[in-house]
């Protein structure tokens, strides 16, 4: 309650995923519309009586002004610094650039929850 997601990305909804499985209905979206073409057409809908929304976004037009785009990722910085985000890291592990490709089938596979990294060397 009172909190807010952001979705940067939603690898498993690319198109090139050979997996693909519709995300699913959520209420306010129109029949067979998907979350992510709410995300990449900009659209703001309203989910339900409460003032839930849901707000598309590819970043705008935040990159016509390069001092801005510089702003905000100094202001994510410092937030992330005393604390203010947290990142949520995927449990899987994966070592070694040999790896890589295992990583990104994890992603597309939907099973991944937040970041998922790998380790390059010790």
């Amino acid at each position: 309650p009172g909190g807010r997601v952001l979705l940067v990305g939603s690898i498993s909804q690319y198109p090139h995923n050979e997996n693909l499985d519709p995300v699913g209905t959520l209420k306010g979206l129109k029949d067979g519309q998907d979350i992510m073409d709410v995300f990449r057409s900009g659209q703001t809908i309203e989910m339900d009586e409460s003032g839930r929304m849901l707000i598309g976004n590819v970043w705008g037009d935040i990159f016509a002004n390069p001092q801005e785009m510089v702003d905000y990722r100094n202001r994510l910085f410092d937030s992330y610094a005393k604390g203010e985000i947290q990142v949520l890291l995927d449990d899987a592990s994966f070592r070694g650039v040999d790896s890589v490709c295992d990583a990104v089938d994890h992603m597309l596979s939907r099973k991944s929850v937040g970041k998922v990294h790998v380790t390059i060397s010790d």
